[in-house]
Formats: C-alpha cells, sequence, structure tokens
C-alpha cells in the first residue's frame, strides 16, 4: 500500500481512504459510523461511482493484526469493526487510460522518429516531422484497437406541447357569431396535460359561442387539421339534444410548477462538497384548488435520465422521489407513494401519478427527492416538478343553453410541437332565414342581413329577446329579398363584453343599406333605396324653422377598407378604392369601416357608393311641424317646398274645389304657354290623402 498512510479514528467510526491507483496523491479521508457493510461503504465514499463501475475498486482493510482483501462478492457481508482502515483503491477507467497511453504515444514518436528517418536517409526536419506524425497515426490506431473509443448513442426524437395561442378569458363574453366566418374561439375551460407512457397529449375545449352553428374547416394556425397525425376532435354544434363531450368531460386545473427537485450534498463555503455529512431533503410543496377529488403530478426530466459507464455507453439510471399529502388544516403528513423512476433515455421525457384523495377538499402536495444529487459528469439525473393537477368529476360547463363546442385531443409529435398556433374553423350560423320559393322562414345556415337581424332580437344573446309579433317580419322578408339582389351579406363574430344590442342591429343593417327601426309596436328596418310612393308634402303652411346644413369636404386620394377575404380563407386584407375622378398617386388616404363585409367585390362596390353618398348627399334639411298635421314618419319619402330653395313654388290652401277648378287663398301669377302642376293634401272619411 505505497503512498497510503494508516489514518486513525474514534473508537466508534471506521476511517475510510479512497486513492487514485495511478495518481496516489489524490486521496480523500471520511470516518463513517462502524455497522456499515463494505457495499455501503463504497456507496457512501464514491457517491459519483455507479455501482455498474464498483468492479474498478479493490478494498483492503488495515488493522493491527495485519491487512485482508475483500473479494467484491463479499461486499454484502463484511461489516469492518470500529478502527479498522478500509483501503478504496480506484483503477482508472478507459478514459484515463486513454490519456496515458496517447502521451505516451506522443512522446515515443518525437524520440524514435530521428532514428527511424536514419534508416530511410533522411535527415531534414520536415521528413523527420512527417515520420513522427506517421508514428503518432499508428499509435493511436492501436490504442482504438486496444480501447476503443467511446461512442454516443443515438438521442431519439422528442416533442413538447406548451399550449396554444387561443385567448383565455375569465368571465369574458360567449361568442355570437353571424353569418359565416373563420373564427379563433377562445378556451371554454383550461387546457391540461396528459402523459401516456413517454408520449405528452394536450387537452383543450373551445367555445365558438351560442348554438346552433354549422362548424367545419379546422385550422391550427394556417394548416388544415387533416394535415396532421395524432389529433382527436369532438365537434358540438350547439343543439339541443347534443351529447355531452367525451374528450373533455371532467374538471382538471392544472398549475404549472416549474421548480426542480433535488437532493443536494453538503456544501462548506467555498462550495466544495463535505466528505461524510449525509445530503439533506428538499421538499417542495403546491396546493390544489377546491373542490378536490382527485390529484396528480406531473415530473418533468429535460435532461433525460443515464448514466454512462467508461466506455461512453449508456445505461439505465434511476431515481426516487416521495410524493406525500395533507389537507390544508391538517399538520401530519401522510406518504401517497414513493416513485422510482428508471430509464436510459437522452432526450427529455415526462413522467405523471394520479391518486385519489381520501376526501373532498384542498389539499397540500410536496414532493421530495430522495436521490443525492450528483457532481459526476457520467450521470444525467436532472428532475423538475413540471405540473400539478387538481381533478373534479363534474363535467366542466354548467349552462343552462347549448353551446358550440369543440374538444381536441393533440399528441406531441414532429409536426405539433412548442406553443401551438391558434385553432380556428369556419363558423356559419344557423337561424331563420327567408325562403322566397316556400315563401317562409325555414332553420339553415344564412348571412342575409335580414335574417341575421330577427336572429340579433331573439337570440339567446339576448337577455331580452323579441317574440315575433314584435317583429316586422314582413318587411324584413321584403328586405331580405332587397339584400339578395344586392349581394349584401354580414359576417362578424361579438366577443367582447359591453356590446349593445343597439349597436349589433346597426352594423347588420348598415351591412344591407338600411337603418334599424322601432315604431313604438314592432321592430323593422328603414331601407335606403327610392321610392314612388310620396307620403307627404311639406311647405312653410305646415311647417316652420327650416334649417339646411352642408358638409364641405376635402376628399381623399383613396378610401382603404380592411377585411377579412372569404375568397383566401378569411385572412386580413386590405381594398383600396380611388375617389371618384382622382387618377393620380395616392398619397392621402382614409380608412372605411365595414362591418361585415368578407366580399372583395362588394367592399369595392359599398366603397364607392359611401364615396358617391357624400358627393350627391352633400344637404341636411330639418323642419319643425305640429303633431296634428305630421303624417310621414321615419323612412318615408316626402316632398319639401320653400322659397329659399325655390321661388317658383308657390303655397297656399285650397279652398273649393268643382269639377276641374281648384279655388286656393293666394293669387298665383302664370305665364301663358307654361304647363303648371298643383299637389295638395285632403281630409275625409278615409285616411288622409295626397292629390294632384
Amino acid at each position: 500500500m505505497t503512498g497510503i498512510a494508516p489514518v486513525t479514528a474514534p473508537a466508534a467510526l471506521v476511517p475510510v481512504t479512497t486513492a487514485m491507483a495511478i495518481d496516489p496523491s489524490r486521496r480523500r479521508f471520511v470516518s463513517l459510523p462502524h455497522g456499515l457493510t463494505i457495499a455501503e461503504i463504497v456507496a457512501r465514499s464514491l457517491p459519483e461511482l455507479a455501482p455498474a463501475d464498483w468492479g474498478r475498486i479493490s478494498v483492503t482493510l488495515i488493522s493491527g493484526e495485519g491487512r485482508a482483501q475483500i473479494d467484491r462478492m463479499l461486499w454484502h457481508v463484511v461489516r469492518p469493526h470500529a478502527g479498522v482502515h478500509v483501503v478504496l483503491r480506484l483503477a482508472p477507467g478507459q478514459d484515463a487510460l486513454r490519456s496515458v497511453l496517447s502521451i505516451v504515444v506522443s512522446v515515443a514518436a518525437v524520440a524514435f522518429a530521428p532514428q527511424v528517418a536514419a534508416l530511410f536517409n533522411v535527415g531534414s526536419k520536415f521528413g523527420i516531422s512527417l515520420f513522427a506524425t506517421g508514428l503518432t497515426v499508428i499509435g493511436t490506431l492501436l490504442i482504438n484497437a486496444l480501447i476503443p473509443p467511446a461512442s454516443t448513442p443515438e438521442q431519439k426524437n422528442t416533442y413538447q406541447i406548451g399550449g396554444w395561442q387561443n385567448r383565455l378569458e375569465p368571465n369574458g363574453a360567449v361568442p355570437a357569431v353571424l353569418g359565416r366566418i373563420r373564427y379563433a374561439p377562445p378556451f371554454a375551460a383550461t387546457s391540461y396535460t396528459e402523459i401516456v407512457g413517454d408520449w405528452q397529449y394536450i387537452r383543450a375545449l373551445f367555445v365558438f359561442g351560442y348554438g346552433e352553428l354549422e362548424l367545419g374547416g379546422f385550422w391550427i394556425g394556417e394548416t388544415a387539421i387533416e394535415e396532421y397525425d395524432e389529433v382527436e376532435i369532438e365537434v358540438r354544434t350547439g343543439r339541443d339534444d347534443d351529447a355531452p363531450l367525451t374528450l373533455y368531460n371532467r374538471q382538471i386545473l392544472e398549475e404549472a410548477v416549474g421548480t426542480e427537485l433535488v437532493r443536494p450534498l453538503p456544501r462548506d463555503d467555498a462550495g466544495e462538497v463535505i466528505d461524510g455529512q449525509p445530503a439533506e431533503d428538499e421538499p417542495v410543496t403546491r396546493t390544489t384548488g377546491a373542490d378536490a377529488t382527485a390529484a396528480s403530478v406531473i415530473l418533468s426530466f429535460p435532461g433525460g435520465l443515464v448514466r454512462y459507464n467508461d466506455k461512453g455507453e449508456a445505461r439505465t439510471h434511476s431515481v426516487s422521489l416521495r410524493i406525500e399529502q395533507r389537507e390544508i388544516t391538517a399538520e401530519d403528513w401522510i406518504e401517497v407513494t414513493t416513485l422510482t423512476i428508471s430509464a436510459k433515455k437522452l432526450e427529455s421525457f415526462y413522467r405523471q401519478h394520479s391518486w385519489e384523495l381520501p376526501t373532498r377538499g384542498r389539499y397540500q402536495v410536496r414532493v421530495t427527492m430522495l436521490t443525492d444529487e450528483t457532481e459526476s459528469s457520467q450521470i444525467l439525473q436532472r428532475c423538475t416538478w413540471a405540473a400539478l393537477q387538481t381533478i373534479r368529476p363534474e363535467y366542466p360547463l354548467a349552462v343552462s343553453y347549448p353551446l358550440a363546442l369543440v374538444a381536441v385531443r393533440v399528441k406531441a409529435t414532429h409536426q405539433l410541437s412548442g406553443t401551438l398556433d391558434n385553432f380556428s374553423a369556419v363558423a356559419a350560423r344557423i337561424c331563420p332565414d327567408w325562403d322566397a320559393e316556400t315563401q317562409s322562414w325555414i332553420t339553415r345556415a344564412t348571412r342575409n342581413p335580414a335574417s341575421l337581424y330577427r336572429y340579433a332580437l331573439q337570440s339567446r344573446a339576448n337577455q331580452r329577446r323579441v317574440a315575433d309579433d314584435g317583429i316586422d317580419l314582413e318587411q324584413l322578408a321584403d328586405w331580405h329579398a332587397f339584400c339578395d339582389l344586392h349581394s349584401l351579406t354580414f359576417s362578424k363574430v361579438y366577443d367582447e363584453t359591453g356590446t349593445t344590442l343597439r349597436d349589433v342591429l346597426t352594423e347588420i343593417a348598415a351591412a344591407g343599406r338600411a337603418t334599424p327601426r322601432h315604431d313604438g309596436t314592432r321592430w323593422g328596418v328603414t331601407i335606403d333605396r327610392p321610392s314612388d310612393i310620396i307620403v307627404d308634402h311639406i311647405t312653410p303652411r305646415t311647417s316652420w324653422d327650416l334649417k339646411i346644413t352642408r358638409a364641405y369636404i376635402d376628399p381623399p386620394h383613396a378610401m382603404r377598407v380592411t377585411f377579412l377575404d372569404e375568397d383566401n380563407d378569411y385572412k386580413e386584407a386590405e381594398r383600396w378604392v380611388r375617389w371618384p375622378g382622382y387618377t393620380g398617386d395616392i398619397e392621402t388616404t382614409e380608412v372605411l369601416e365595414l362591418p361585415g363585409a368578407t366580399n372583395a367585390a362588394v367592399v369595392w362596390r359599398e366603397t364607392r357608393r359611401r364615396q358617391l353618398e357624400v358627393i350627391h348627399r352633400p344637404d341636411t334639411y330639418q323642419v319643425t311641424q305640429a303633431g296634428a298635421v305630421r303624417v310621414a314618419t321615419r323612412g318615408d319619402t316626402v316632398m319639401l317646398q320653400s322659397d329659399v330653395l325655390d321661388r317658383v313654388l308657390r303655397t297656399g290652401r285650397v279652398r273649393s274645389v268643382a269639377g276641374g277648378a281648384v279655388e286656393l287663398d293666394e293669387a298665383v301669377e302664370m305665364e301663358a304657354d307654361e304647363a303648371y302642376a298643383i299637389r295638395w293634401r285632403h281630409y275625409g272619411d278615409d285616411d288622409d290623402a295626397v292629390g294632384s
């Protein structure tokens, strides 16, 4: 035992010396309690050495009576007495031998190169250096044949999903889809992770809003879901007879933890490991949600779990963890289980453990790493507590009306990993729609503003839903035909709180060239279109306080409209419409909002129409009438006469009518060879009428 001096220790301890066989100066001295077996002494003295490499250790016991070599087969039997000196000599691994032999080869090549070169009559320095290089190569090949270099095992590809980009909006508005639109819905409940073997799955639940909807064309980002493998999808369109979901049928609340689980070795102020002292537990504690009936712990091994021998070969490695629980008001911890996780993996992976709780309530869960940390570069065992799940058996939704829902279960693969893009689908509103052929309202998917106007009044999203007798359905049928004639549609999703019914009705009506109207009894619309029926003729005799307002504008070079293009998967698009008559470069633009427009051609046409309205409708006329003489209401066509507008007009009252003779209360000057017309309103037993 050259180079190792006996070490004394208190009578109750066993002194232990460890030394490298090829470098006796690298020694460590520890004192361990007596009663341990040789195997236990080796494990505590050389914690960085895997049991599979214990064959490199020779064990010698030294006492006053002499010394004895202990065979490996007796390590689990022999227990050194107190005061017996245990010497552990560690033979070098193959990497160390390779390094030593490589140095020897390099030195020998330099030493013998001149002699070998002389045999071939080569005396130049360059020639001698070539022989030295050749001898080095030959020596390296011999070393590789004797001690093969370590080979790195092939690393498998693993994939992880971190969630979706869709919105999670607690206390947000339930979406209301109108028309036909591609929509990325919010979550109906929180997503959660599921570990099956080495594979990670994500379950998610999305809400498209109030039913009934026609759902199709599902996408993740800009890729159709049919292009992906390992994706399960379950659709509920929001019908009254929809069955409960099966892919997402209970409440699971997942809390990200992300804390590393370690059992650190004791260290001094300089960060060096203190020999002879055991590692200490460092438990990590988290709390479940309320009313939990079960819990689940998800563990992550981000760097894999593996150890390497001296040949660089991967071997199975194990770690142990203890899971404990206690009620939030309790003091004592109850052990749930002790997990031993073994693997030979270079890639990251997960493990999950779920269990039922004794009673329903709120619990604290504690996880403790039982495997000591290691300083060995040959061992990978980093473990992280990734998430804690609170599990309740109840269905995740409790609403009194059916919703359009989609549940998705996605497996992490090469196609789907990391943070997933928005999940979206093309949704179409199913509601009563006017059918011109049968002259009746039938239920089907529609984008017609007239049908959506009625739906908005009667939808479950409207807390004060209007009955059929509160809507002018005959007028809506007429408006429906007008919208069909001009290809007017409306498609939009309302998913923000604070939106009023009046705002929604105004936007829908505007898409159909109309405005909302309520005559005190029923809802209807006023359509912006010419009418041949003159309801009233307003003159200075029947009105007063005439006001005329004109809007003067400096028009832009073009108007810019942003919309979702139905011909390009409802991606955002922009259309620039030049101002009528402008032909130069476009430098000045103004934004025009056309809510619900999704067709590029219709966007251009309706924008041009708005421009022409500005040009040809610059004036606003306002008069005041007494209630007794007012007969026109909003949307009616009336004639307006005023001396301010045109002096060729005269007004007066009709005193009498006898055949073709009409007597007025004012004198009217007439010129020969000119044609004149007269219009008046008379009162009789029937309704008021205008005659001419």
